[in-house]
């Protein structure tokens, strides 16, 4: 980049630090969604920095800015886990009351899913982001994570805005990072930053040039009390559905068999025989699983049992038409 450093933003003084930090960052974020771009905000900082909460902080500005309550759409547009992004997406873009919704939120889920499969879900999504949203409707897409590390370098020139917390006696301090593209190089363009600056105008006539850093203030408890219940949630159904995947390991691991299954499969399995056909074979009468069986879920002893079962049943059926077939000739 050449010449002077643009103004990011041109705001009046609002009287106090907080509500003109307010005006700066409806500026920063939303004078690109009016004029149709779709942004990527990723706030990073290490755990317990206030990074979600920032987040929240953020979109109730944003809301407010258009007249619209955040507490109204939060428990729609924050995203916790991988298992619920394409759900809730797809709700806010196809529900009518949630016309109104132009953020979507997700939440640092390494705790939650794991570091290697978060740093995935990330960088996915930010390639359906790319692929998708602009087309449905203009969207700022935050996610919040500890590090831009978690983003694959190739994907990271999609990011506009940096959002950096970190928290010094109990108070949460913010730094922002505007992202461009320096193409000046054409064989070599390069991924590059600044400090959001600009000027705020004073009711004398006066004007400042800032470069924009921030303090925010604690959500309310309207906002904060919903996320957590989200979270806890979130985390619940996940350790539940962990546990309940382990428990089965441990069945299938140990030989366990559990009461009827074996025999319900069976008999489903001969009410379908094209099914049957496609997850084994017949040979010489009997049936033999293949390695698509697996879907079945059985560990070796209840295949065991259905291959037992589902033969037996498919011997008598074979005993049935010879005896049929026998006295048709007979008579």
């Amino acid at each position: 980049m050449h010449g002077a450093i643009p103004n990011d933003f041109i705001v009046k003084w609002k009287g106090n630090q907080n509500e003109t930090a307010k005006a700066i960052i409806k500026s920063l974020l939303l004078n690109d969604v009016k004029d149709g771009k779709p942004l990527l905000v990723v706030f990073t900082g290490q755990s317990g920095t206030g990074k979600s909460y920032t987040c929240i902080k953020v979109q109730e500005i944003l809301y407010n800015s258009i007249g619209e309550n955040y507490s109204d759409y939060l428990k729609e547009n924050i995203v916790l886990s991988p298992i619920s992004y394409g759900q809730q997406i797809k709700k806010i873009l196809k529900e009518k009351s949630l016309k109104k919704v132009f953020t979507i939120q997700l939440d640092e889920g390494r705790f939650v899913v794991g570091a290697e499969n978060w740093g995935t879900f990330v960088n996915a999504t930010i390639g359906h982001v790319n692929a998708s949203a602009r087309a449905i409707r203009v969207m700022i897409t935050f996610i919040v994570t500890q590090s831009l590390r978690d983003i694959d370098k190739r994907l990271r020139d999609s990011i506009n805005l940096q959002v950096i917390c970190r928290k010094e006696q109990g108070s949460v301090f913010v730094n922002f990072r505007r992202f461009w593209i320096d193409d000046s190089d054409v064989e070599s363009p390069k991924l590059r930053y600044r400090i959001p600056a600009g000027t705020i105008l004073f009711p004398d006539g006066t004007r400042q040039r800032v470069r924009f850093k921030w303090r925010p203030k604690m959500i309310k408890r309207e906002l904060w009390e919903p996320y957590e219940i989200l979270m806890k949630k979130e985390k619940g159904e996940l350790i539940e559905q962990k546990m309940n995947l382990l428990i089965e390991k441990i069945r299938k691991d140990m030989g366990e068999t559990r009461l009827g299954l074996s025999e319900q499969v069976a008999d489903r399995l001969f009410k379908n025989q094209n099914l049957m056909l496609q997850i084994g074979a017949l040979k010489h009468g009997r049936w033999y699983p293949n390695e698509k069986s697996e879907i079945l879920g059985l560990n070796k002893t209840e295949m065991a049992v259905l291959r037992k079962n589902l033969n037996g049943l498919l011997k008598k059926e074979s005993e049935n038409f010879v005896s049929k077939k026998s006295l048709e000739e007979i008579r």
